[in-house]
């Protein structure tokens, strides 16, 4: 079972991928919060135009030990943005959910 859901998440983000390389702009919604455990976790959300077709998804759920500076956090983000092969050029907006650690001033 588990080799089918691997194969399955594959084949998603494969096609999550091609899909998102023909976007003419995109946008993230970022969340924070921590689970039962209090391990912090980051949701990443985009959503990405071409032409007149709007894709919206949810890119990655990334837990977070030890530090949740801005600086990690932006760390993740990045690595969730090279994972699409997006382009930073591109990014029209982002909005986030008020954790201080992402609205901070001076992370």
């Amino acid at each position: 079972m588990k080799e089918g859901s691997r194969a399955l998440q594959g084949n998603l983000e494969l096609q999550l991928q091609c899909e998102v390389g023909g976007f003419d702009f995109f946008s993230l919604a970022l969340d924070e919060s921590c689970d039962v455990r209090d391990t912090a976790q980051l949701l990443v959300f985009f959503r990405g135009i071409t032409d007149f077709k709007i894709t919206e998804e949810l890119e990655a759920m990334r837990s977070k030990k030890g530090t949740t500076t801005g600086s990690d956090l932006l760390t993740l983000v990045n690595a969730c943005i090279d994972t699409l092969g997006l382009k930073w050029d591109r990014l029209v907006g982002v909005t986030m959910d008020g954790c201080l650690n992402l609205t901070r001033k001076n992370i």
